[in-house]
């Protein structure tokens, strides 16, 4: 099979081995899985990374959900739990538990990079969930998408209870599984009512 890219939404084969039956299915194939034909999707103006192919990217779309059903119930991303190198006792850590959940299932989430005062250096960390939650905002290798589909990362930015906001990862029809103070719980975070329009929703295609 020929290898081939999307950018912003569009197929372009970057090799052509004559096979144009082969082609098309590939493409029907990419708009099906990721249906990027009937999503608008944001990048910056400078950042247009290539998809992953069609059957790897419902691999790895399946496997982030897999991962994070595994977790359900843990308290490993409790709020009072230690949880090394970056989520020390009594931080909210959603954000981490997406990290972990989604770089466990190989899809690669860059670390961002801050300025620490304590540290008196530049430290680096997952990013926050008012960072998923903003579409102005590049995570590399993740796009912001209009139609949520399972594997997907979902987040609301906000500044209230300490946290920028919550995060979690899409796991089915109306629903998300996400850490909170207690435990990873699946449910329609995301999803309510009173949530339309508030939430940003990115879907991996490869770095």
């Amino acid at each position: 099979m020929s290898k081939s890219k999307v950018y912003r939404g569009e197929y372009m084969p970057t090799e052509n081995n004559g096979d144009a039956e082969r082609e098309e299915k590939l493409r029907k194939c990419i708009e099906e899985s990721l249906k990027y034909s009937n999503s608008q999707i944001y990048l910056p103006p400078i950042y247009n990374p290539p998809i992953l192919s069609c059957v790897s990217a419902q691999t790895q779309q399946q496997k982030i959900v897999e991962t994070a059903k595994e977790k359900v119930d843990s308290t490993d991303w409790a709020k009072m739990k230690e949880k090394p190198p970056y989520g020390g006792a009594g931080k909210w850590k959603c954000n981490l538990f997406v990290y972990d959940a989604l770089t466990q299932a190989g899809a690669k989430v860059p670390l961002e990079t801050r300025w620490s005062i304590s540290n008196f250096g530049y430290v680096s960390y997952p990013p926050l969930a008012g960072q998923w939650g903003d579409p102005s905002h590049t995570i590399q290798g993740w796009v912001v998408v209009t139609d949520p589909q399972p594997g997907d990362v979902a987040a609301i930015p906000s500044n209230a209870g300490g946290a920028s906001g919550h995060v979690g990862i899409v796991s089915g029809d109306g629903k998300t599984i996400s850490a909170t103070d207690k435990s990873v719980v699946e449910n329609d975070w995301g999803f309510r009512d009173d949530q339309k329009g508030t939430v940003v929703f990115r879907r991996y295609v490869g770095q």
